[in-house]
């Protein structure tokens, strides 16, 4: 890692915020939010092989000079970017941890939300998630999608 940049063992303080790409299979319609959609529980269903929920970690990113508009970047494609702060994650019974990507791809500010998983901490993360946009969806890309 870069210097200053958090080791894989540090902890993860309450404020930092955990990015989550946010594709189209993880957005549904509803009336009820200003963008005319929500973010769904599957955008926090575990994903890697260990069964985390794959984040970037903000403290990582900044001393690492990136910028939550380099993770839009990485595939798959997202449509927007949102996040959850480590003490809301923990509020869910997950705990955000640092580590490499399963799938081997070259992210030193990812890490999983890891713990105990279900239907209803899945929901509770995709509201949060839905009040907190970093990269809100372009209107185009909804349009594709309603």
């Amino acid at each position: 890692m870069s210097e200053g940049a958090p080791a894989p063992e540090d902890p993860v303080e309450d404020s930092v915020r955990l990015f989550r790409r946010i594709t189209k299979h993880f957005l549904k319609p509803t009336s009820d939010e200003p963008l005319g959609f929500r973010i769904t529980s599957a955008a926090f269903q575990p994903s890697s092989s260990d069964g985390g929920v794959s984040i970037n970690l903000e403290d990582t990113m900044q001393a690492l000079g990136l910028r939550p508009e380099d993770l839009m970047q990485l595939p798959p494609e997202a449509l927007g970017l949102s996040h959850v702060t480590a003490a809301q994650a923990r509020d869910c019974d997950k705990e955000p941890v640092r580590g490499p990507n399963p799938d081997g791809r070259n992210d030193p500010s990812h890490g999983n939300l890891v713990g105990p998983d279900s239907q209803g901490l899945q929901r509770a993360l995709a509201r949060l998630a839905t009040k907190q946009w970093v990269i809100e969806p372009a209107p185009e890309d909804l349009a594709t999608l309603g």
